[in-house]
């Protein structure tokens, strides 16, 4: 009987640690799933170094910070049987709360560098910008350099992106037009002496009329008539942006390259 207890005991503690390991493993495990899920950059097909990834990271913060946006750059060799807009748009709705924001993908199962535009980002980039983005992009993926690809598309955006008057930028402009043509009325007022309701303007003794008879002869008249094309909405340099509802249901904008 004494034996029987002490087995008994053994298993028990046995089991404890088991659990105590299986806990751990999952809380580990739990953690590593946020850390990925929240990083700025994620390099599953091993393509960037740690310097790259760093820089990178830098640039997606000051974008993040100026526009309030989630940003994100994200490599892979296995796409799991998705196509590459799919997969990207994918990962930006698993990965992100915020209605706003860019992820840049390079899809190496596929052969192609992506780009999707989410919220106040599909505003900001029309599908010339995009063009821009991606080609500046597609030049240094083609020489097989990934992280400079990342690094030169985050630089293109930045410009078109920096450029843009927030609301706050634009209520902040308005109130100091104000209170500039309220300051420049006060001036005029001061520098005239003027007393609302006080002061009188005689037109009968200051103002005087002169009229003088004047003929215009009618020789002939010229009509040119020209035809105007309508646009047909199909160029790329204007304000054109092409949307599209993809994973999750989401609207998205941006474009690829195929490399």
């Amino acid at each position: 009987m004494r034996m029987r207890k002490k087995q008994s005991t053994y298993f028990e503690g046995k089991k404890v640690i088991l659990a105590l390991l299986l806990t751990c493993i999952f809380v580990m495990g739990s953690g590593f799933s946020a850390n990925a899920a929240n990083s700025q950059v994620t390099d599953q097909a091993g393509l960037l170094s740690q310097s790259e990834i760093e820089e990178i990271e830098s640039q997606i913060e000051k974008m993040e910070e100026k526009t309030g946006w989630d940003v994100m750059a994200v490599t892979t060799d296995d796409a799991e049987g998705m196509d590459a807009t799919y997969y990207a748009e994918k990962w930006f709705d698993d990965y992100t709360t915020c209605d706003d924001g860019i992820i840049f993908f390079v899809d190496m199962d596929n052969r192609e560098l992506i780009m999707r535009t989410f919220g106040e980002a599909i505003d900001c980039i029309n599908d010339a910008k995009r063009d821009n983005i991606l080609d500046a992009g597609y030049e240094k993926v083609s020489d097989e350099e990934y992280g400079k690809a990342f690094e030169a598309m985050l630089k293109k955006t930045a410009k078109y992106v920096y450029r843009q008057i927030t609301p706050v930028e634009a209520g902040i402009a308005f109130i100091i037009a104000i209170a500039a043509g309220g300051l420049t009325i006060g001036c005029i007022i001061g520098s005239y002496r003027l007393k609302f309701g006080g002061y009188k303007y005689s037109i009968e003794k200051n103002g005087s009329v002169k009229l003088r008879k004047k003929e215009d002869a009618f020789v002939n008249q010229f009509v040119t008539h020209r035809h105007i094309p309508k646009s047909d909405g199909s160029g790329g340099s204007g304000g054109k942006t092409t949307t599209h509802v993809g994973a999750g249901g989401r609207v998205s904008g941006g474009g690829s390259r195929k490399f």
